[in-house]
């Protein structure tokens, strides 16, 4: 992929725009990897600019954020993870109107499948499991949402794997390019999945899956009730200190009018009754 020697780019998120500079073409390579598949914001200032150069002495990155350097060092993969991690920080902390949530955020036909859990919960492979299904991938880390029927945005930032990934995906063969190794995570891009388009900016509220994974578990996928659902939603809420009461009467809002399961399962092979009640619930 060809990459301008110098250029910028505004990733958005909550209303809240954030601006990658870089200064020659392997930074910029490292920007496109990064937000390449995150749909492109409307010209707004940003809150937020992000500079991004290599190293001229050593193969690496360094970032700048104004004045301030975030990294430097001879691994630009742990360079663009800095930079994702910035990104993540600052929307939440400049979200004021709607819930920042540590969630993943599929979609069909327009209609988003919110996938909330702790980290370990296999929020990632489940979202690429369902990309390879034909859903559209819209991040794997962090989501906004308006209360009650508002929109719903994720980052689509590349997929955040712990783990041995490939053995999940054993048909998948991952180009160097496609893939990007840092603090015993793998970044793997959507596109290695079959996202070859950038997705919607938001998509209208839908489904919550509040999943489980355990080697071995026996599936099982059951409606929870709004109250029970509101408690996996607020558990998530990653700008809870600048809403009243912490975002929970957002939270209820929202489990009030979008249903939720909790799912539990040890092997994709078990998943078709999800599949099929997902395709089910579609308008």
């Amino acid at each position: 992929m060809k990459v301008a020697e110098k250029g910028w780019r505004l990733a958005a998120l909550g209303g809240n725009s954030v601006a990658l500079e870089w200064s020659d073409a392997a930074a910029g390579l490292w920007v496109g990897r990064l937000v390449g598949a995150h749909p492109g914001a409307a010209p707004s200032l940003p809150v937020a600019v992000y500079r991004v150069h290599t190293n001229r002495i050593e193969p690496g990155l360094t970032v700048f954020n104004g004045p301030q350097c975030l990294y430097t060092g001879a691994d630009p993969a742990a360079g663009a993870h800095a930079v994702m991690e910035a990104l993540m920080r600052v929307w939440a902390l400049r979200c004021r109107d709607g819930l920042m949530l540590h969630a993943a955020l599929m979609s069909k036909q327009g209609r988003g499948l919110l996938i909330r859990g702790e980290s370990g919960a296999g929020k990632s492979s489940l979202a690429a499991w369902l990309l390879q299904q034909g859903w559209t991938y819209h991040g794997d880390e962090q989501m906004y949402a308006q209360a009650s029927d508002g929109p719903w945005e994720g980052f689509v930032r590349p997929l955040c794997f712990k783990g041995d990934w490939a053995a999940r995906f054993p048909a998948l063969a991952a180009p160097p390019e496609s893939i990007a190794r840092v603090g015993g995570q793998t970044l793997v891009s959507p596109n290695l999945f079959g996202q070859d388009v950038l997705p919607a900016v938001s998509v209208r509220p839908g489904l919550m899956l509040f999943p489980a994974f355990r080697p071995g578990a026996e599936f099982s996928l059951q409606r929870v009730p709004a109250g029970q659902a509101t408690m996996h939603l607020v558990q998530g809420i990653l700008n809870g200190g600048n809403l009243n009461n912490r975002g929970v009467a957002q939270a209820a809002e929202i489990a009030r009018v979008c249903p939720g399961y909790q799912l539990s399962y040890g092997h994709f092979d078990q998943l078709a009754p999800l599949l099929e009640m997902l395709e089910g619930s579609q308008p």
